[in-house]
């Protein structure tokens, strides 16, 4: 269970540098001078620090004679932030402002100001209708109710309004509840693509995605009535055709939802993180399919778009679909056999300060073993083993298990082409275990790791192996027929490695030539 300490140090460490402006200058604003400033110093000794350490805070405190009851402090300081973040964000956010206009309302009706009243709730129910905000709207039309009724008995004649304004609940809540049948299905899509893991190891039942397909508000955008329901009806089916690995359907509905949210113009920077959540997903499966022309115009296109908004909407989470952007241009330039541009990638993403605090793990685990195979085609071994450190000295439960494995593997390589033979075995014996432990390895990874533990464990260091290759290049051909074993090759290309050492060349020279 999390405690007090843990969710404000969580907290202030999801604030972007504009948020910690507004929350000092907030601060200084609602508090006098002396307890201001101690609480933007036990702000700034909590900020500074990688993993909470109460201890080393309370002694900093105490070195510059600052003293007061430390549990107190921290609910204070957690609320004042909460405060801070309601302010600066009031102005971009409908929910802010829909919330605002329900207490505006209230105080107004209970003052018995019925016609100030009315027109804030024709203002709030445009908005919530204008964004979608089903649940905000069906509270407006209850206050809408109330009013006339109110009126009603002023002695209005108001009658026939207060049974019509029934048509406009029933509308919304028909609405919402289509909503919320589509968003259901958005996340039992979600739930099944993240507990089934459906990467190129994983084999499992598809009957249930099957009967999604059959549902009717699959079958078409129009039974969708909304901008929300429209989304999880687009979102369901890419999750869905991201399940059956059938990468055509993936970038078709991706591409379509592009263009529905681009043709909203008016709402674009309202619905950014789901624009560039699309283009992400679209800009990773134009790579896989080599529709690199279009990945190019794509790529620019979110880049642009992000650089557009305003400070306000550049959160955490658009920096780091960013990143995650970035990573997968480097990607596309190995794809490409454009080298130098990847390793130039590398550094510009390593230069970017924000890297690894906003990539998503899961991402930056992937950018660490991308670019050890990139300096291992390139023959850059030294920096091929920096990179994989990174990867294997994380903790094993953390990483994909498809990765995990692909990184032991190319662990071998990596120390082969670099001589540490003496090494060798244990990485070998290490691995064969692992790959008897799990229960879903491919029988590439087995045939590559037993040449090693057959041939290079007993390797001299000067026999040449050309021939030996030679057979473990017709194993992995014959092996890579089967389409699940030829996923393997989609992050690294074994089959170029052995080619390579074939011809007694870099991978780089291989793969150019292909």
């Amino acid at each position: 269970m999390k405690t007090t300490s843990e969710e404000l140090f969580q907290l202030i460490k999801s604030l972007d540098a504009s948020e910690k402006r507004s929350f000092k200058s907030y601060s200084l604003k609602n508090a006098d001078k002396n307890r201001s400033t101690n609480y933007i110093r036990l702000f700034d000794a909590i900020d500074g620090q990688d993993k909470y350490n109460e201890s080393v805070i309370k002694k900093q405190l105490q070195q510059r004679s600052l003293s007061f009851n430390f549990k107190k402090a921290k609910n204070y300081l957690f609320n004042s932030i909460l405060e801070s973040l309601k302010q600066f964000h009031a102005s971009t956010s409908v929910d802010s402002q829909l919330q605002q206009s329900l207490h505006e309302i209230e105080i107004l009706f209970n003052k018995r100001m019925f016609v100030s009243a009315k027109k804030i709730i024709s203002k709030a129910e445009a908005l919530a209708l204008e964004y979608e905000r089903q649940p905000y709207l069906l509270i407006i039309l209850s206050w809408k109710r109330e009013v006339i009724r109110a009126r009603m008995n002023l002695k209005e004649d108001l009658e026939k309004q207060l049974i019509e304004s029934f048509a406009d609940d029933f509308k919304a809540t028909d609405n919402y509840k289509n909503y919320l049948e589509y968003h259901q299905l958005h996340v039992q899509t979600s739930l099944h693509l993240q507990r089934k893991n459906p990467f190129r190891r994983i084999t499992f039942e598809k009957k249930e995605i099957n009967e999604w397909l059959k549902n009717p508000l699959l079958t078409s955008e129009k039974y969708a009535l909304s901008f929300g329901a429209k989304r999880s009806y687009y979102n369901s089916l890419i999750n869905i055709y991201i399940i059956f690995d059938d990468l055509e359907k993936v970038y078709f509905y991706s591409k379509r939802w592009v263009g529905y949210l681009e043709k909203d113009s008016h709402h674009l920077h309202t619905h950014a993180i789901y624009y560039m959540q699309v283009l992400a997903v679209l800009t990773d499966y134009q790579v896989m399919l080599k529709k690199y022309d279009e990945y190019d115009l794509y790529y620019e296109k979110l880049i642009r778009f992000f650089n557009s908004l305003p400070p306000k909407l550049k959160t955490k989470q658009g920096r780091s679909l960013i990143l995650r952007a970035n990573n997968n241009h480097l990607y596309s330039f190995l794809k490409r056999c454009r080298f130098s541009e990847a390793i130039n990638e590398i550094r510009v993403i390593q230069e970017n300060q924000e890297y690894k605090s906003l990539m998503a793990q899961s991402t930056r685990l992937t950018f660490y073993f991308i670019s050890s195979t990139a300096f291992l085609i390139t023959g850059d071994y030294k920096h091929a083993l920096y990179w994989l450190s990174k990867l294997t000295n994380t903790n094993e439960k953390e990483i994909r298990p498809d990765l995990r494995q692909d990184a032991k593997i190319i662990n071998i390589i990596i120390q082969f082409e670099l001589g540490n033979t003496d090494y060798l075995p244990y990485l070998i014996r290490s691995t064969l275990a692992s790959l008897n432990k799990g229960s879903h390895c491919l029988k590439l990874d087995v045939s590559i790791v037993k040449f090693f533990q057959k041939k290079i464990m007993k390797w001299d260091g000067e026999t040449d192996l050309s021939g030996d290759f030679l057979k473990l290049k017709k194993e992995i051909e014959i092996i890579t027929k089967n389409p699940i074993e030829a996923k393997a090759l989609i992050f690294f290309d074994y089959l170029a490695w052995v080619e390579s050492k074939i011809r007694k060349c870099t991978m780089a020279e291989v793969l150019i030539k292909k």
